[in-house]
């Protein structure tokens, strides 16, 4: 590989790792915000593991379909003398492909015994949106995101260091 190409691959990945770490930053910036968000007590109202079709491919007129094993809640909460009923288990819902897996994994079982019809739930909720909340907040997919995104600017950063002295 000629030395220019390498010089292009590296300023390519090199913006490329900024932009992803730019959107990195809003991704979690958003979760650190579902954070600091106020809870109200809630109620399930019903609970089950069932298997929903999904498109895979977007914007594709006739897109492919896949299944997926997912956890489907019903809670019901009220804020400010106004009752809502809503679906959102978390902000990082946890979804299992059915060409995979057979059935469903312990971990989504686990949710069955975890949110029981008729417990009590803390229920996060956007004050000036009461409709938007959820019932779990996870910040661990937008802090991968950002290791990952340093992984690719640490390469990027070697590549053009070696262009750049090692000739």
């Amino acid at each position: 590989m000629s030395p220019k190409s390498i010089l292009g691959i590296a300023i390519s990945a090199f913006f490329f790792a900024v932009f992803l770490g730019y959107i990195g930053v809003l991704i979690r910036s958003s979760d650190q915000t579902l954070l600091h968000q106020p809870t109200v007590s809630g109620k399930v109202l019903s609970i089950n593991i069932v298997s929903r079709a999904k498109e895979a491919v977007r914007g594709s007129a006739g897109g492919t379909m896949q299944n997926y094993w997912m956890v489907a809640i019903t809670y019901g909460y009220t804020v400010d003398d106004k009752d809502y009923v809503n679906d959102v288990l978390s902000n990082s819902v946890p979804l299992e492909n059915v060409d995979i897996h057979s059935k469903p994994s312990a971990s989504l079982m686990n949710y069955l015994t975890l949110y029981t019809a008729g417990k009590a739930v803390d229920v996060s909720y956007d004050p000036r949106n009461p409709q938007e909340r959820v019932l779990e907040i996870s910040t661990k997919d937008s802090f991968y995101f950002l290791v990952t995104d340093l992984i690719l600017l640490i390469v990027a950063i070697l590549a053009l260091i070696r262009y750049l002295f090692v000739r």
